[in-house]
């Protein structure tokens, strides 16, 4: 358990909502140092889908309210500026607010998704930026602003508040974290701020890695693989194992590791079992959960032994897959 900090100091916030704001804005953000990012969405009346209206983003010294409504859409010189730094930029949910800034223009070279590794290092029972912040600050965050009219121009001052105030502890967060999780922070770091599927993988494989909610064994009949015919577990061995060496993401590997259980791949156990050792809690608790399903009982051990892991989602998918393989479930 780590001690609590106090809560992070604000920084010096500015409205940009001009193109000469804009300019300077993205001559600073370029230069800073360490930046963190968050958006606000707001779905205008008849509009078929919501739309960025609040871009913050957060450094040491400076916290940047970038309205692109009253800049018209027009932020080139801030997608200039974040597309040249070096440094990833820190967001918590980070394929949300990429998409809303890719919807008006913006791209990022990198970023850290920082619900990623709070997952990766604490279990999945951490769903917010809220949830992480407890477990490190003490710090009160009002999230009432979530529920709040976006699109309404001027934007109350408590409101910017809201705002700032989530870059700005989505900074402190991801600086606690780089302190105490550097690998998992380089390993939830991606380019464009988004997770790229490999390409070249049989459809069904793509399918799985993409989150479709159908079981693996029915998207492989899709794909004239039926598990029920013996000319299909060859290729999907070779498919599964193909995958598993071109995809590193956790969470990804996840749900390979499901479908693998899905499809009964029993020779497939040691390429599972193999993640029970990954330092990312998504997904020995993954694999623990599918080599339970495949009946695995080789690794009863190791099974045991994981079920003593610190992190409690790992130790319940851990205890209740030795317990299937041991028949007392």
């Amino acid at each position: 358990m780590h001690s609590l900090l106090a809560e992070p100091p604000s920084g010096t916030r500015v409205l940009v909502d001009t193109r000469d704001a804009l300019a300077q804005a993205a001559d600073e953000i370029g230069r800073a140092g360490a930046l963190a990012l968050d958006v606000e969405a707001g779905k205008p009346r008849g509009a078929p889908a919501a739309v960025a209206a609040l871009i913050q983003i957060a450094s040491e010294t400076h916290t940047w309210l970038i309205d692109p409504l009253r800049l018209q859409g027009r932020l080139a010189p801030l997608d200039e500026a974040l597309r040249a730094r070096s440094q990833p930029i820190a967001l918590f949910d980070a394929p949300g607010d990429v998409r809303w800034l890719e919807s008006c223009g913006v791209r990022v070279a990198a970023a850290t998704d920082l619900l990623q590794v709070t997952r990766s290092a604490y279990g999945e029972q951490d769903k917010s930026l809220l949830d992480a912040l407890r477990r490190h600050f003490r710090v009160a965050v009002d999230k009432s602003g979530q529920q709040a009219d976006w699109l309404a121009r001027p934007i109350p001052g408590p409101l910017r508040h809201y705002a700032a105030r989530d870059a700005e502890l989505t900074l402190a967060l991801a600086r606690r974290y780089a302190d105490l999780f550097p690998d998992l922070m380089a390993i939830h770091t991606y380019a464009g701020g988004r997770v790229s599927l490999p390409e070249g993988l049989p459809a069904w494989v793509t399918r799985v890695l993409a989150g479709d909610r159908a079981p693996a064994y029915a998207l492989a009949e899709q794909d004239g693989l039926p598990i029920d015919q013996e000319t299909s577990i060859g290729p999907l061995i070779a498919a599964s194992e193909q995958a598993l060496e071109a995809v590193s993401v956790p969470r990804l590997r996840a749900r390979l590791y499901r479908a693998i259980a899905n499809l009964d791949l029993i020779e497939l156990a040691p390429r599972v079992a193999a993640g029970l050792t990954s330092p990312c809690a998504v997904e020995r608790a993954a694999a623990a959960r599918a080599l339970g399903e495949l009946n695995a009982v080789d690794f009863g051990d190791a099974l045991a032994a994981l079920s003593s892991d610190p992190v409690p989602d790992v130790a319940r998918a851990a205890e209740r897959a030795r317990l299937a393989l041991s028949g007392d479930d």
